[in-house]
């Protein structure tokens, strides 16, 4: 999607309980879900929700963030990726960063990324690999590194999709570089604690890293070219590498844990979905549990959500599909034309954004789904980018 869109904040509903925010993709368990929002309205009358404000920005897929009282969002203009602090209750600028790159803006549009951000740090990973940390308060810079220039990156087609994951006091990325898989950089000053050796020579994806438990010992998951990988958090030691999973064309969806043992996978293309099991400690074996079809559920952008034991997704034929833990599909939903939509979980209800700027609230149950309230709140095309919440107010 090419040219301007539009950011808008907009009144989910009465709030009764201070929510911890959004800080990075797909919230602050990284799941999808915003478990802190309480209160909010489950239908909608006439005028809701409520346009606050909103503000231009570059066209492309980069999605907000949210830190108490401010929004994080990737921009571009003139040749520069600009980082922007808003104030969440106007939506004013409170301070901007912008670099120089050089990559091609034309498929697509120039954003992709969310923001990582926590009380003292902001990073982000630019289309071009430029992965930046600013004070979060400020906008001055901390450090930057080059994903292409210091790990080896191959950049892709659609340039490249990571959106950074902090952890602590670390930020892990995967560079899927010439010898580094993953590096975990200590926020601040950027120096690199550990990696992840790339002893399978594989390359990067448009795919993001998912943290995981696993008896007792915590692992980053990340879908590589050619196989999806557990990496230690300690020391970044592989705890597996499984190539029986691959996305031709575009790897997106990032892992989705469900439970404690098992790891559920979905891609575009053909690709349809596996649900890998994992067992023992050292090593740790990964067997597939069951795999499916794309017809029976293939989401090529969005990352599934696990919803009171539901797994729902974007099939690839553009329905809203919704499978149980054994694989089984319960339901589809293709009244509404929803697309390659964002969607998300706010106090029970199911948040979806179609392509085209429609907003659905949705009751969800394993015998189906209830589209409780509709909205018009933009006009659009390719409305990919995640969707981001806090203390009532949608993003």
């Amino acid at each position: 999607m090419n040219g301007k869109i539009i950011l808008l904040l907009l009144l989910a509903g009465a709030v009764f309980a201070q929510d911890t925010g959004f800080p990075q993709f797909r919230g602050a368990d990284r799941n999808g879900i915003a478990a802190g929002e309480k209160g909010l309205a489950k239908t909608w009358g006439e005028g809701q929700p409520q346009e606050l404000w909103k503000v231009p920005v570059a066209g492309g897929f980069s999605s907000p963030v949210i830190y108490g009282n401010n929004v994080y969002i990737m921009d571009y203009e003139n040749g520069q990726d600009i980082v922007r602090c808003l104030s969440l209750e106007t939506g004013k600028e409170s301070w901007k960063y912008s670099y120089e790159v050089s990559y091609s803006t034309k498929n697509y549009g120039a954003t992709r990324t969310a923001p990582a951000v926590n009380d003292k740090y902001v990073v982000t990973i630019g289309p071009g690999g430029n992965t930046t940390c600013l004070d979060a308060g400020s906008g001055k810079l901390v450090w930057n590194k080059d994903m292409v220039k210091d790990f080896g990156t191959r950049m892709l087609n659609w340039n490249l999709a990571q959106n950074p994951l902090i952890d602590g006091e670390n930020v892990i990325l995967a560079p899927a570089g010439r010898k580094v898989l993953m590096a975990s950089v200590k926020l601040k000053d950027g120096a690199v604690e550990w990696t992840a050796e790339n002893n399978n020579k594989s390359e990067i994806t448009h795919g993001s890293i998912t943290p995981m438990n696993y008896k007792g010992r915590k692992m980053y998951l990340y879908c590589a070219s050619n196989g999806v990988y557990g990496i230690s958090s300690n020391d970044g030691k592989e705890v597996f590498f499984y190539p029986g999973w691959t996305v031709k064309t575009s790897n997106i969806p990032a892992p989705l844990p469900v439970g404690e043992d098992k790891i559920f996978l979905t891609g575009g293309y053909r690709a349809g979905a596996v649900m890998l099991k994992l067992e023992g400690t050292s090593p740790v074996d990964v067997k597939e549990a069951f795999r499916l079809e794309e017809s029976l559920f293939g989401s090529r952008v969005q990352t599934p959500v696990l919803f009171k034991n539901m797994i729902l997704a974007n099939r690839e034929s553009v329905e809203f599909v919704c499978i149980d833990l054994e694989g089984k599909v319960k339901w589809t939903y293709s009244k509404e034309k929803i697309g390659l939509c964002p969607f998300m979980v706010a106090d029970g209800m199911m948040y979806i954004m179609t392509e085209k700027g429609r907003l659905l609230l949705a009751d969800i149950s394993e015998s189906g789904i209830e589209i409780k309230s509709k909205a018009s709140v933009v006009k659009g095309q390719q409305i990919w980018g995640p969707m981001a919440i806090s203390n009532g107010k949608l993003l």
